[in-house]
């Protein structure tokens, strides 16, 4: 009997631990927007958070040129997080997995023309630069 009540108060105590975890959270409320990002080259489609999609779609209009010879995406990936606010990066997750699903919903909108030379994808962005705040 003893036994019994020593375990149930451990699990008792654990639950209580988790819920703890759990309301200290960060919390997304259900009515938040998304956006459906889209791949050129297949119909694999994916859904993030819309705030996520446009502060990764704006630092990537802001590092892409417009003209001239592009830039490589993995220039791209080392340069961007110096082009996003540090709140955004820290509650953002993988970048480099949100910069390549943006990236894709990019150029399906013809945001993001790709091109390959002598075995290297360089990338020109079509989009308007946004407006200083």
């Amino acid at each position: 009997m003893v036994i019994a009540m020593a375990f149930y108060a451990s699990r008792v105590c654990l639950a209580g631990t988790l819920l703890a975890c759990i309301s200290c959270a960060p919390k997304v409320e259900s009515t938040t927007s998304k956006v459906e990002c889209r791949s050129p080259r297949s119909d694999n489609k994916t859904t993030i958070h819309a705030w996520k999609f446009e502060a990764v779609r704006k630092a990537i209009v802001e590092v892409v040129p417009r003209e001239g010879d592009g830039v490589r995406m993995q220039d791209v990936v080392q340069e961007i997080g110096s082009h996003m606010p540090e709140d955004d990066l820290s509650e953002l997750g993988d970048l480099k997995w949100f910069i390549q699903t943006v990236r894709l919903e990019m150029e399906v909108r013809g945001e993001l023309v790709r091109e390959t030379r002598a075995g290297e994808t360089y990338f020109l962005c079509t989009a308007e630069k946004p407006e200083e705040q």
